[in-house]
């Protein structure tokens, strides 16, 4: 009787164990979890994407009972959607969280990268078998662009005159579930058919707000006329670009005439007027510099021009003289239409009136 109670007991443990490598060996099958090593065990994982190292980081916050455990990321990448894009050792419970990043190169982590959307796996391994394989979806960095504030400055560059927007400051939330790394800003503007570039280095960290400038890369002036421009910001992350509309103004000089001389030589055999200086007072009443290049008298249908080799300058709320030099014959004594054009680059202005020449 006692040998058939052995014999008995014997027989129920190796069912019990054949049952549970079975159970073992069906889960290892599912692809979720797989435990060879009876009692090895990983849980309370925990994961968030921070920056570290100027690069974007899975920090790995979890439990177990066996070490070392390799933990390693897998994600779209060359070798396809299950490409190995980091791995760590984790010798003791020291060594967490664990980091790993998206996007290496050299064994070095990249900074600035944007993390693609789509769908990673997170892989626990020990002594090469699978402990635990996590999915995670990823939308990657998603902006929201709150405001957009342009800096425009009407400037001269040798003698070409107008206008550079010269920075750009936007407000933008990251809505995303990764760090958003923002190095250019494009500036689509409608009415020129033309795209500006602007030059940043900005992180958004999930869930922020930031407010950041971006600087022209350029030294052109690529709007040449006054008026209103309608605009397009566009934020581009590499993995996906983010609008905003906008408009912005470009304002002309404005010049008023304080008071105008002219100067003359009468010829009374001919009863002949040759104008040859005029003496001119002009105010800036407008909030920008104005650059003259060239002033033109009109008088009676006759004209001449005087061009400046240096444009001249006349900053907002100055008033300054000039005095130029022309000739210009007029026939008879009389009072005359005169007309003084100024030309600005970008524009002219235009003062009209009336000359009396009458003898000395």
């Amino acid at each position: 009787m006692i040998s058939m109670r052995r014999d008995l007991i014997i027989a129920i443990s190796v069912s019990s164990i054949a049952i549970l490598m079975g159970a073992l060996t069906t889960l290892g099958f599912l692809g979720y979890i797989y435990v060879p090593w009876v009692g090895a065990r990983v849980k309370n994982v925990e994961y968030e994407i921070a920056i570290y190292g100027g690069a974007p980081t899975l920090v790995v916050r979890f439990s177990t009972n066996v070490y070392p455990v390799d933990v390693i990321l897998l994600g779209p990448g060359p070798k396809g959607p299950r490409t190995e894009l980091d791995r760590v050792t984790v010798y003791s419970s020291q060594d967490i969280p664990a980091r790993l990043f998206f996007s290496k190169i050299a064994g070095h982590p990249i900074p600035g990268y944007n993390v693609p959307a789509g769908t990673y796996y997170l892989m626990f391994m020990y002594k090469g078998d699978v402990l635990l394989e996590q999915k995670i979806d990823l939308q990657g960095p998603v902006l929201t662009i709150k405001s957009a504030e342009l800096f425009i400055n009407f400037t001269i560059y040798w003698t070409q005159v107008g206008w550079r927007i010269e920075t750009i400051t936007l407000t933008a939330t990251n809505v995303g579930d990764c760090p958003a790394f923002i190095n250019w800003i494009k500036l689509y503007v409608y009415e020129l058919d033309k795209t500006l570039n602007f030059k940043t280095e900005t992180a958004i960290e999930v869930g922020e707000t930031s407010t950041f400038t971006a600087r022209y890369w350029g030294f052109d002036i690529p709007i040449q006329s006054p008026g209103i421009y309608h605009a397009k910001i566009i934020v581009s992350l590499g993995t996906a670009n983010f609008t905003y509309e906008t408009s912005f103004t470009t304002t002309a000089p404005q010049l008023e005439l304080v008071e105008a001389y002219y100067y003359y030589y009468y010829y009374p055999d001919y009863d002949k007027y040759v104008i040859t200086q005029l003496d001119i007072t002009i105010k800036n009443t407008g909030p920008v510099p104005a650059y003259i290049f060239s002033i033109t008298v009109v008088v009676n249908g006759a004209s001449d021009t005087c061009a400046f080799s240096l444009p001249q300058t006349v900053r907002p709320g100055q008033t300054i003289t000039l005095t130029i030099y022309i000739s210009l014959i007029v026939y008879g004594t009389g009072v005359y239409d005169a007309n003084i054009i100024i030309d600005l680059g970008v524009t002219t202005v235009s003062f009209s009136g009336q000359i009396e020449l009458t003898p000395p």
